[in-house]
């Protein structure tokens, strides 16, 4: 087998464990979230949501990049990652000073004092998450995804229990916080069990790991300030019941690049790392990742805003029929952000730390101007001040999904200049029959006229597998019509091809 062929199976076998991994993280996450949002308020969900905004930003300005250069770099030793553990510690340490001091502060700007106590019992966690063994990054360098879906689905499930359980005695907001304390020290633990690595204090490789922090850390601030300035607006604009809605079809729409495409991006970065100097390979692993990508996450998103009311009122229940309208706008806008995720690997492995942190911040500018023109009065608006009918969240959730569809277009620009062999066919490939089929999907589907006394559940069911019915046979018909070209489609038969022959041999 060629070391291209190699890679690419490692990354097929690695790209499943990590989808597995995903799901089932998912899936208790999902679980997680139906139950509690029964048993907790909107406004509960919202205090948490404001508290872990502020975690957020002071993680990411004190982030080092010490995992990103663990994973890049070609044979760490013991005193690398001793000296990652050890950076890494004093890095959590610093968070969690600065979370305490900083909580009065957090809760003046969103106008809710519930959220200072919350942030000050939250800094336990990262001083326990700071002694974390550092050789669980190592197990995604060298793609043992198994042993570190064991750690992560560990400490998910551990946590799911505590947070239900709390919300089944206390029925409050504090529920979260026990369970997010309970899961930190659950992995610290766990990470212990499950890597014979035993890391020690030691500073001797600094240079070595923080020689490309400054780039790295400007883009990672840029890359919350992306992903979450939305829901600052929110929270300093609303109350907290409306940042419960905003919150929950937020995470929801994450779920597409979530689900799909980042458990595959995690296979991915350390594949890419093993070929960066082959540029051949390294392009054609970018092609069949990326159409692949197109295959599977823009019918999801697709099939998410068109089935918006009917899953809301199925799955959390009708006090959170809010969230319906802005999971329509806001799935769009979080699928072209992780449709863009692919390139930024590309853009990572070869070095190009600058152009990565400028596309991150110019997104951001991007979603600044959008969000001015939508809402031009928020510049004066405070949450104190009588909010106009224009500051409401649907036009937050709008100017986000603005700013990624330009972003995304801005991002195949940087990637073309930056990684030459990459042609703009290349970043065309595998979109076209993915976005028809979607077309045809959505008009299918906008045609569709079901009885109003209809249950939402099997509005639901109705408008899902006629919509992945249209879409699976228009995609297919159109590969047909193309002469069968190599790509997504070709892969994922040949998948189902040899699974087929492996149950059919099993049986026999």
């Amino acid at each position: 087998m060629t070391h291209e062929g190699s890679e690419g199976q490692s990354v097929v076998r690695g790209a499943w464990l990590a989808m597995a991994m995903r799901w089932v993280d998912r899936l208790v996450g999902i679980a997680s979230t139906l139950i509690l949002a029964r048993l907790l308020a909107p406004e509960d969900f919202g205090v948490i949501a404001m508290a872990m905004l502020v975690i957020g930003l002071v993680e990411v300005l004190s982030d080092l990049g010490v995992n990103i250069a663990i994973v890049r770099e070609r044979e760490p030793g013991a005193v690398f990652l001793d000296t990652a553990w050890t950076l890494r510690l004093l890095q959590n340490a610093l968070v969690g000073v600065t979370l305490f001091a900083v909580a009065p502060l957090a809760a003046d700007y969103f106008n809710d004092v519930r959220v200072a106590p919350v942030l000050q019992v939250l800094s336990i966690a990262f001083f326990i998450s700071g002694f974390e063994n550092i050789g669980i990054v190592a197990l995604q360098k060298d793609m043992r995804f198994s042993e570190e879906f064991r750690f992560l689905a560990a400490r998910r499930l551990a946590g799911f229990i505590v947070t239900v359980t709390a919300a089944y005695a206390i029925g409050s907001y504090w529920a979260l916080v026990i369970g997010y304390i309970a899961s930190r020290l659950l992995g610290t633990a766990l990470s212990y069990v499950l890597h014979p690595m035993r890391p020690g204090f030691s500073l001797k490789a600094w240079r070595s790991l923080l020689g490309i922090s400054k780039w790295l850390m400007l883009r990672s601030v840029g890359e919350f300030l992306v992903n979450n300035l939305h829901r600052l607006v929110i929270g300093r604009l609303f109350p907290a019941s409306t940042v419960g809605y905003y919150t929950l079809a937020n995470e929801i729409s994450l779920m597409p690049g979530a689900e799909f495409l980042a458990p595959m991006n995690r296979a991915l970065f350390p594949a890419f790392s093993k070929i960066q100097d082959d540029a051949t390979a390294l392009r054609r692993l970018f092609m069949r990742a990326q159409s692949i990508q197109y295959l599977l996450a823009l019918p999801i998103a697709a099939g998410m805003v068109m089935t918006a009311p009917e899953a809301v009122a199925v799955l959390l229940g009708e006090k959170w029929m809010r969230a319906a309208p802005l999971l329509e706008v806001l799935v769009i806008g979080a699928s072209l952000l992780a449709l863009s995720s692919c390139s930024g690997y590309v853009l990572l492995v070869r070095g190009k730390y600058r152009h990565i942190a400028l596309l991150t911040w110019a997104q951001l500018a991007l979603f600044v101007l959008a969000l001015f023109a939508l809402m031009p009065s928020v510049v004066t608006a405070s949450a104190s001040s009588a909010l106009s009918p224009e500051l409401a969240p649907d036009a937050v959730a709008l100017a986000r999904t603005i700013a990624a569809a330009v972003g995304l277009v801005l991002n195949a620009l940087v990637l073309r200049h930056a990684a030459p062999m990459i042609r703009w066919s290349d970043v065309c490939a595998g979109v076209v029959r993915p976005a028809l089929g979607v077309a045809m999907m959505v008009t299918a589907l906008s045609l569709l006229t079901l009885p109003a006394t209809l249950p939402p559940v099997l509005v639901l069911l109705a408008k899902a597998a006629l919509g992945a019915w249209i879409y699976s046979a228009g995609v297919v018909v159109l590969w047909l019509l193309s002469g069968r070209p190599d790509g997504a489609e070709t892969w994922l038969l040949g998948q189902l091809r040899s699974r087929l022959a492996r149950a059919d041999g099993a049986r026999r």
